[in-house]
């Protein structure tokens, strides 16, 4: 706006308007850059991963930290069953033709397991504590496995067995009246140390064998009879 002074034309309050411009233009420049910072912020925010997804990630496979599986043992590792181990008992005798026979159990009386398999060691003593001549045969068709089984192991409080044959008296072939026998001595397979039992059956049968042989067949896993 102009007004005429003298015929010529002066601004009016000319300081004033130019500071008004300057204020709009500051105040364009300043709503500009709060724009961009918002938008900046914006940006730094949506690039940034949220703090639940790392929590959401997989979690790493249990087999990574997992223990390997524990191998299954096997009779190798288990310790050879010793006489100390076992306890061992006459069953109930059976038989028909001139032969007896009664199963022998065998018990893990222990707290741990052991492995056996194979055949025990048989003897007879007499009354005097003498062992007699005896010729003992290891016979496989004994067993009540449908093969010969190998070795085993035996859980604590298991039970195995074997079958015992002989021919009953009271005479021999030859007519001599034949030998009764005080005691049964046996040993497990590969130990030292043996146990002597009674030698009569759970039904009270006396073991007199006649002929000088008997036969025993191998130690089979679960009870025998």
């Amino acid at each position: 706006m102009w007004r005429r002074s003298g015929g010529v034309a002066k601004p009016v309050a000319l300081g004033a308007l130019a500071a008004l411009v300057g204020l709009v233009v500051a105040g364009c420049a300043a709503g500009g850059g709060q724009t961009n910072a918002g938008v900046t912020g914006r940006a730094s925010v949506s690039s940034t991963p949220p703090s639940f997804a790392t929590g959401s990630s997989p979690a790493a496979p249990a087999t990574a930290t997992a223990s390997p599986p524990r191998a299954a043992a096997s009779t190798a590792s288990v310790p050879e069953c010793a006489m100390a181990d076992l306890s061992l008992e006459i069953g109930e005798s059976g038989g028909a033709g001139g032969s007896d026979y009664a199963p022998i159990l065998v018990t893990n009386s222990s707290s741990a397991p052991c492995s056996t398999g194979g055949y025990f060691g048989l003897s007879l003593l007499n009354q005097h504590g003498a062992v007699e001549p005896l010729s003992v045969e290891r016979a496989p068709g004994l067993s009540q496995s449908p093969t010969p089984p190998g070795r085993f192991t035996l859980a604590p409080g298991g039970v195995s067995g074997f079958l015992f044959e002989w021919m009953q008296g009271p005479y021999d072939p030859a007519g001599n009246a034949c030998a009764l026998a005080a005691d049964i001595r046996l040993t497990p397979p590969s130990a030292a140390s043996h146990t002597d039992l009674a030698a009569v059956t759970a039904d009270g049968i006396a073991i007199s064998p006649c002929g000088d042989n008997v036969s025993i067949g191998p130690l089979t896993p679960g009870p025998v009879s």
